[in-house]
């Protein structure tokens, strides 16, 4: 599933990276990526609810990861947290990544309006239009830079990447 979600995000990226699709066979790649997300998202959710989380223990390092991706790219934000309570709790004992909780914990926030924790949700859209129109890269808001280098480097990250439009001052909520 995880190479089917790598897939369907490389084949509508050069759609997404641009705000919304300008084609038809443009939105059909977004569609068929939302369609693909909604479908890893209910057996994830299955798979949840009759053995609980995919940990290390139960499916080895690849495995946790590509659950976590699943999650990642989960289209209900309500699940998304609900698998962060998840992730949160299998910490301490080491059967989840941290940067994969802090990616997840980036997205939750993001979804919900409030700043990021852990520097890793960016914004890419276009500011202008026409041929004066240029492609926008923004670091979703975050609570302080410092303090999120801080964290980063705890987890083993290395301090967030500041593209050239900078930081965003304020939280941008995502569109549900």
């Amino acid at each position: 599933m995880a190479a089917a979600d790598r897939a369907a995000r490389a084949r509508a990226w050069p759609e997404l990276s641009g705000g919304a699709p300008t084609t038809p066979a443009g939105a059909q790649l977004v569609a068929d990526l939302r369609r693909v997300d909604g479908e890893h998202q209910e057996h994830l959710r299955q798979i949840v609810a009759e053995r609980g989380w995919p940990s290390r223990s139960m499916v080895g390092e690849d495995g946790a990861h590509a659950a976590w991706l699943l999650a990642q790219h989960a289209p209900d934000h309500g699940f998304q947290r609900h698998v962060l309570k998840l992730l949160q709790a299998r910490l301490a004992d080491g059967e989840v990544a941290a940067r994969d909780v802090a990616w997840l914990t980036d997205r939750v926030l993001v979804h919900e309006g409030e700043r990021q924790r852990f520097g890793t949700q960016y914004f890419v859209g276009w500011a202008g239009t026409g041929a004066g129109a240029r492609r926008v890269e923004t670091l979703q808001a975050v609570d302080d830079i410092d303090e999120v280098n801080r964290r980063r480097m705890a987890l083993g990250l290395g301090p967030a990447r500041i593209p050239p439009d900078g930081i965003d001052a304020e939280p941008r909520r995502r569109p549900p």
